[in-house]
Order: C-alpha cells, then structure tokens, then sequence
C-alpha cells in the first residue's frame, strides 16, 4: 500500500470537500491520471466503486489504487504543484457506506447461524449482491434478515482498526484471501469482524433498514441480494403499491392477493386445457377436407404455441402419415412475403429427421426431435414451403 496520497476518508468516512495539492499529472490514453498529496476519494476496489464527485471543477470518472498513489482520472489535465478543490457526491456515498455495512452484518450473521463463507461481493448503482459458498432457503434468509434489522435497531459502532500483528493473529476474522501488510479489521459487534478497506457508517442505526430482496442459485451456493436504507425503502413501497394495485385489479383486499392470483391461475389453466381441448375437436373435423400434397398435409395457422403446433400437427399428420403445420411469429397474407415460421412435422410410417435436416438446410432453420416428431424454425415464404413439399414426390 503506497502511502504518497493522505487517505482523508479513513480519519473521516464523512469528510466531503478538501483542498490538495497535484502531485503528478500524466496522460493515460485520451484521459489524464492524477495524483495528489490527500483526497477524500474512495478508490475501486474490493467490490465496491470509486467515489463519484468533482476536482477542480471537473467530473473524476474513476479513481483507482495503484503503487505511487491514488490515481484520480479526469478528462482534462492538472498543472502539478497547483492546489485544486475537491468534492465527493455525498449522497451516493453515504448510500455504499450503508450497504457496505449491511453487507458484512448479513455475512457476519449468515457465518454464524449457518458457517458459510461470503465469496463474492459486488455493489452495483442499484443493487448489492452477495455470494456464498452453500444454498440459503427462505426460512434462513427471513432468520438472518431479522437478526440483522435487530443489529441497526440496537445502533452498535462500526470500528474500524488497523490491530498488531501480534494481536491480528488471534483475532478470528474473515477475509476471502490472504492479506499482507497493515490491514484493517472492521468489527460489528454481535455480528462480525471482516478484513476490509471500504467505507462504512460510524453505527449500524445509520443503515436504516436491511432488506434481502431475493436469493437465487448460483455456482453451486446462492446469490443474495441486498437493499439497505433509502433504496430499501423504495423497494419495499414499490412492492406494496404493486400488491395493492394487483388487489385493486382483482377486487380483493390487499392480504388476500396471493389467495386471488391462485384462484386466477386455476382458473386460466382449466380455461386454456378446454380450450385446447376445444382446437382439437375443430382441426379433427378440419381433417375431412384436407387435401394432402404428396403425400404430405401442409397447413399454416395463426398464432400457434409450440403445444398447438404438436397437437395439430398430430391430428393432421393421422390423415395421410405425414403432416406439417407452419405459423408465422409476423401474420402476413401474401404468399411471396419471406416470414419466419415455427413449425412441427409429425410422421406415423417414416423416420423424420434427414427429413427435418434438409428442410431446415433448405430454409435457413434450426430444430430437431424424434423419429416421429420435429419442431423447429425457418426463413421462407408459404410460396416456397408449398412448392418444396411439391416437389419431395417427383
């Protein structure tokens, strides 16, 4: 760690403005990188992004660690040994140094209750994401995120020391790599001790509010999703409003909206099983006036699911053997107009895919499926598909 540039925020996380003087200011490509003797800049790194703010009257893009100091990036150059003002975007600040808390009560906790490691941390414009190294189910997220609201209700201070080496050694930290040097220990009490060089609220009640939006599966362990704070907040006035919305919708109150959608799902299954049910009956008496073209049925319908184009073609294919039902994804009446189409073709007698092979070589498609049965997508015009099926018998 190079100690050419006074890191201000570690002596004060809520310092926003300050005055330094430029050290260095060289080109780096069609950007120049600037260092100076302070700043109150959090630099990238460790997963959460750089301050956001203004130096000498110029947007800082980025801010980065390197060897020689803390490299400001600015689109327009600095005159070295000049002093220059400087101000950090407090809001955006404050709002990671919320997360970034947040994120080590949850993965304190998430240790404690259930020994999984935090491998993964990434703080997004609108989002922080966590991952761990084994399967979180809801009951666990709702006992972690209960006991990480009760750590902000308590407002314990979040301590941040830089211990002997001689003390570090029995301290029982996290970290997810082996650290060298200083470090720097953040502690939470009752909830955790992580290495970390970030920035983060003097106590929890500063947070506000922990929120774990959702948890997914992801290389083999979970990603959980964080809000803390005002964006929490939002989140979860958003949800209510849509609740109450999708309440209003249904004429039910707002607490029995799971219980309606249910009935609604219900109800829109059996409605769409009688209607297929319905289709069938319809393309089974259609079969009586199909007339089939070498040997083949070939038939194009409107806005077929993947299910109807089975189902039919099933039905029609019972009439000669062979059948091919087509629809286009864009309706268009006129047969020299190339469309793409989704299809199925269904055979009783022959070994279908050389068959589907060559259509779709011929077409421009994809698919694939049984002897039997073939799905799949082309490029063509109802001209064309007709006239090659016309053509298979001669």
């Amino acid at each position: 760690m190079s100690h050419s540039t006074i890191r201000l925020f570690e002596a004060n996380v809520y310092l926003c403005e300050f005055d330094a003087r430029v050290l260095t200011c060289k080109p780096a490509g069609d950007l120049y990188a600037v260092i100076l003797d302070q700043t109150v800049f959090y630099p990238e790194g460790g997963g959460q992004p750089a301050d956001q703010g203004e130096l000498a009257g110029q947007q800082v893009i980025n801010v980065r660690e390197k060897p020689e100091g803390l490299v400001h990036i600015l689109s327009e150059p600095l005159v070295e040994g000049a002093m220059v003002h400087g101000a950090i975007d407090w809001t955006t600040r404050f709002a990671r140094m919320q997360h970034h808390s947040g994120e080590h009560i949850v993965s304190g906790l998430v240790k404690q209750r259930f020994g999984l490691d935090n491998v993964g941390f990434h703080m997004g414009s609108e989002v922080v994401t966590m991952d761990f190294n084994g399967v979180l189910d809801d009951t666990m997220l709702e006992e972690v995120e209960r006991l990480a609201n009760q750590v902000i209700y308590h407002n314990v201070p979040v301590e941040a020391a830089y211990p002997l080496e001689s003390d570090l050694a029995n301290l029982d930290y996290r970290s997810k790599k082996a650290l060298e040097g200083n470090i720097r220990i953040v502690t939470i009490p009752g909830a955790d001790m992580c290495a970390c060089c970030g920035t983060h609220v003097r106590h929890t009640g500063e947070i506000g509010i922990i929120r774990l939006v959702k948890a997914e599966k992801y290389k083999g362990g979970s990603r959980v999703t964080l809000l803390c704070g005002l964006k929490a907040w939002q989140d979860a006035r958003t949800q209510a409003l849509r609740v109450q919305a999708i309440a209003s919708g249904l004429s039910t109150a707002a607490d029995t909206v799971v219980q309606a959608v249910q009935r609604l799902n219900e109800e829109l299954t059996a409605t769409k099983k009688q209607n297929q049910a319905l289709k069938g009956q319809v393309w089974a008496l259609e079969t009586a006036r199909v007339v089939a073209i070498k040997g083949w049925v070939v038939r194009f319908e409107d806005d077929l699911t993947a299910d109807d184009l089975r189902q039919c073609c099933q039905i029609f294919g019972q009439k000669t053997g062979r059948a091919i039902i087509l629809s286009a994804k864009i309706n268009d009446s006129r047969e020299e107009v190339p469309s793409e189409y989704r299809y199925a073709m269904f055979s009783t007698n022959e070994d279908l895919r050389e068959m589907a092979k060559f259509f779709n070589q011929h077409f421009s498609g994809k698919g694939g499926g049984s002897a039997t049965l073939v799905q799949g997508t082309i490029q063509g015009t109802k001209r064309e598909i007709e006239e090659f099926f016309s053509e298979l018998s001669k």
